[in-house]
């Protein structure tokens, strides 16, 4: 939708699946739990990682994935819930770098 589009820093027309935009360093552990998810050994997941792109520093995401029944002609989707959590990760850090 717009508002992850908007997160990621893509629009519509660039027609990338969301693995593709999930940076390499992190894509790996993102499939590994998607694929869990496909073939139903969990009902949903949490996953927190970075965004590729233009940036110097990636966008930190955290992303709830679920199995629904979105309606009755579409039976069951994977719908997922996505926060930019990249300043309050960036806080947390300079956080702890004051305690030390």
């Amino acid at each position: 939708n717009n508002a992850f589009l908007a997160i990621a820093h893509h629009d519509s027309s660039s027609g990338k699946a969301f693995a593709e935009l999930v940076h390499e360093e992190d894509r790996a552990a993102w499939r590994a739990e998607f694929a869990k998810l496909v073939r139903r050994e969990c009902d949903s997941f949490d996953f927190e990682g970075r965004l590729a792109g233009r940036e110097a520093a990636p966008r930190r995401i955290h992303t709830s994935f679920v199995v629904t029944a979105a309606s009755e002609i579409l039976g069951e989707s994977i719908m997922f819930i996505c926060q930019d959590v990249t300043e309050q990760r960036t806080a947390e850090e300079k956080l702890r770098q004051s305690q030390k």
